[in-house]
């Protein structure tokens, strides 16, 4: 066996490691996008008079950030997304009775 040769549970657990580390980042870029205005509004209002408004702006992007990284960990989780299919399965398929 050569010594350069690597094993594939070596191999698979650098692959699975790498998916982490990915989703971990997508987290934060996702936090960072949405959050950069946030931080925006806070050193204006520092240094002049903040824009009209700038807390309904800023309140806002906050809420769609929260609702992006909890969409993103809904779809990063396979448990959490086999309950949610589950669920809407159930639903769907539920059989209405009717008057006769």
């Amino acid at each position: 066996m050569s010594i350069r040769a690597t094993s594939t549970q070596t191999m698979f657990q650098a692959r699975r490691d790498l998916v982490v580390v990915r989703r971990i980042i997508i987290i934060i870029v996702i936090l960072l996008t949405l959050g950069f205005p946030y931080v925006i509004f806070i050193l204006i209002s520092f240094v002049t008079k903040p824009p009209k408004y700038h807390l309904r702006a800023a309140i806002f992007l906050v809420d769609l950030s929260q609702t992006l990284i909890m969409i993103a960990v809904f779809k990063f989780c396979q448990p959490v997304m086999d309950v949610i299919l589950k669920y809407k399965r159930m639903v769907s398929s539920r059989v209405q009775p009717t008057m006769t």
